[in-house]
């Protein structure tokens, strides 16, 4: 099952202009003519709006997740709170690498930057699942 052409036409241009680098339409060298739609991009839509999204849902979460450890940091032992506190500040690291991994490397299609964001995203949710 495949789009009609004109929708995917349409699909692709918006795509184009909202989920593309402004450096990746220009050409490579003086060289080549200016031509915006000569190649076909390969990046992941899907991927690219989930990456999206979780660039705006990550901060409301990290919100979040400080509120309730201020509410029941006094309750808590030390060792607890430790612990705690120093994965709240790894995961953060890792999730802002991940997402500059897999947002650069679909857009620019880059395979090692997107293994790299997988393999992080592996890590960052087991340890997300196995923590909290």
């Amino acid at each position: 099952m495949s789009l009609p052409e004109p929708v995917r036409r349409r699909l692709d241009d918006f795509s184009r202009t909202v989920f593309t680098e402004q450096n990746r339409t220009r050409p490579l060298c003086d060289e080549q003519p200016a031509a915006p739609h000569d190649t076909e991009v390969v990046s992941s839509l899907p991927l690219q709006m989930s990456l999206f999204f979780n660039m705006w849902f990550f901060p409301l979460w990290w919100v979040c997740e400080v509120v309730m450890l201020h509410l029941k940091y006094p309750v808590l032992p030390d060792y607890y709170k430790f612990i705690l506190i120093t994965i709240l500040i790894i995961m953060t690291l890792i999730e802002a690498i991940r997402l500059y991994l897999g947002y650069t490397g679909n857009l620019q299609e880059k395979v090692p930057a997107l293994c790299i964001c997988l393999s992080l995203t592996v890590y960052h949710h087991l340890s997300l699942s196995l923590t909290f």
